[in-house]
């Protein structure tokens, strides 16, 4: 008797453990069946989104000369680059060449990632490996050495359910920049970092920059030896044979 008592007690007890002893409702059981059905549904929303995609294809419309005067022809395809982080690593006066920390956050539009939530449990955004998507390429002009510093696993992209898509670009970068050794020792030199592609016409791909606030002063931007002074961004119009694209540039000058 003792014996069977002890053990329903012990069932007894294990049964409250998932329980609220007040409401007798069982939070961490909802919980947990909360949690699988997204799983199932998140699960659900890969395989329906990336069923026929290839990331090889860009997604964007390359018709536009055949269509001349169509009104209602697809947008350009536009990457944004929100700059993040610009700060000092080094400045080589002899190989004219500036190493900055160069972080920013790229978004775009990749119209076969679209669904609707209301088929897929809610969900209204996810997260996904970089090398599952097709990512825009953006090159450094006159750079010296780009790295960048992420591990495989730690390049990841979010998509929105309108398409939408993001991720998170941490570089190192080394560019070429013009010196004036003349002002030594009061040095104060202005180097950019400029963004652009050199592949897809310019009525097809076009590259777009902002830059709302850095999340560091000034004054923690430099490197010990120069300090940062100013950063901003500009464009500059370039001309070739394909008409007139756009190079958007981050700009600083350092003492």
């Amino acid at each position: 008797m003792l014996a069977a008592l002890l053990l329903s007690t012990l069932v007894r007890s294990q049964d409250l453990g998932d329980c609220d002893a007040l409401n007798d409702t069982c939070t961490t059981g909802q919980t947990n069946q909360l949690h699988d059905e997204f799983l199932k549904q998140r699960i659900k929303l890969q395989e329906v989104i990336f069923r026929e995609y290839t990331p090889a294809i860009p997604p964007f419309y390359t018709l536009y000369s055949l269509n001349n005067g169509n009104e209602s022809l697809p947008s350009m395809f536009t990457v944004n680059i929100e700059l993040s982080m610009l700060k000092l690593v080094s400045v080589s006066e002899p190989e004219e060449k500036v190493t900055v920390i160069f972080d920013y956050l790229m978004t775009w539009q990749d119209i076969r990632l679209r669904w609707n939530p209301a088929q897929y449990g809610g969900i209204e955004y996810i997260y996904i490996g970089l090398s599952s998507i097709w990512v825009p390429p953006v090159a450094t002009v006159d750079a010296h050495d780009v790295v960048d510093y992420r591990q495989g696993e730690q390049k990841v992209a979010f998509i929105n359910y309108n398409g939408s898509v993001g991720t998170y670009m941490a570089t190192v970068t080394s560019v070429v920049c013009a010196m004036d050794i003349y002002k030594f020792p009061l040095d104060e030199q202005t180097c950019s970092v400029s963004l652009m592609d050199h592949l897809f016409r310019n009525a097809e791909y076009q590259i777009t920059t902002s830059m709302t606030y850095l999340p560091r002063p000034l004054s923690m931007l430099g490197n010990g030896e120069w300090e940062m002074k100013r950063i901003w961004r500009r464009e500059e119009n370039i001309t070739d044979d394909d008409g007139v694209f756009v190079t958007n540039i981050a700009c600083l000058t350092t003492r």
